[in-house]
């Protein structure tokens, strides 16, 4: 079993061509060495077009020990956040986007980000 954290940013703001840290911690709470599989989630609040409510934007496997514990980082540049708005232009809109992160869409932690 594995106990993942809740994320941590590097900033709670980005500028629109900025870039932001998210830091999670994953501790193996079993009593066998294994793997956990943390995945990394946007969501936006409010956008200018329609958007899904999960994007899957990163994952990284990870092999702990028995107690063991690692903190994983993902870095995000702004082109991580860029959507099509409705003149078919890819650009990074202003507002707030939740980062979560867990092992699964269904089990998840979140951090608030906005971009500004």
């Amino acid at each position: 079993t594995f106990a993942i954290g809740a994320p941590r940013l590097s900033a709670a703001t980005m500028k629109r061509d900025g870039s932001v840290s998210v830091t999670v911690e994953v501790r193996n709470t079993g009593t066998r060495a294994g793997d956990e599989v943390v995945q990394l989630y946007i969501s936006r609040r409010i956008a200018s077009v329609t958007q899904p409510v999960l994007q899957l934007k990163g994952f990284e496997r990870v092999t702990l020990q028995p107690g063991e514990a690692r903190s994983i980082r993902f870095d995000l540049p702004a082109e991580t956040f860029a959507i099509w708005d409705a003149n078919m232009r890819e650009i990074v809109e202003a507002g707030e986007v939740e980062l979560r992160v867990g092992n699964s869409s269904a089990s998840l932690k979140s951090a608030l980000l906005t971009i500004v």
